[in-house]
């Protein structure tokens, strides 16, 4: 909730900075602000429904996605969520095993609703490396989508399952 106010907080802030910044219309010209201001106002409530609809992580969770194999003409992606890792997040070990603990419900998943066969040479693996704040949410984000333009790249086809643990 302390977030929403925030958004609201920031939209009104942006609003007074935008207006106070604008320069005086001429008479032909007050239809054009008043679109950019709405245009603002948009963007500033599309901003802070995303902020909104955010996981929100504790203190002992990470930020986690899943990806399936990038072997075939379909990748699978997960969205992102707030888990706590069993496997270890750290150290020369860290994420090796692809933290099964999420990747296997995720391939099962796969395997019931889009009929996915697993590659036992290119395995479905998950990312649990990213911190429960602001900048490991960002860091998950930036990666999957990375992940997601390398396939598109690739001319493969990207689905977006939607999945959380």
């Amino acid at each position: 909730m302390l977030r929403i106010r925030a958004a609201a907080s920031f939209e009104a802030l942006f609003l007074s900075i935008f207006l106070s910044a604008a320069p005086a219309a001429l008479p032909g010209q007050r239809a054009n602000t008043q679109a950019g201001v709405a245009a603002a106002c948009a963007a500033a409530a599309s901003a802070a429904t995303a902020l909104a609809q955010d996981p929100e992580a504790a203190p002992d969770q990470h930020y986690v996605y899943c990806i399936s194999s990038g072997i075939g003409p379909v990748v699978y992606f997960s969205d992102i969520f707030a888990a706590v890792p069993t496997s270890p997040i750290a150290g020369p070990h860290a994420g090796r095993n692809g933290f099964p603990e999420f990747s296997a419900p995720f391939v099962a998943f796969l395997e019931k609703k889009y009929g996915y066969k697993e590659n036992s040479s290119a395995p479905a693996m998950c990312r649990a490396i990213f911190s429960p704040n602001a900048a490991g949410l960002h860091a998950a984000q930036t990666t999957r989508q990375a992940a997601e333009d390398l396939a598109r790249q690739n001319k493969m086809q990207v689905v977006e399952t939607g999945w959380k643990q």
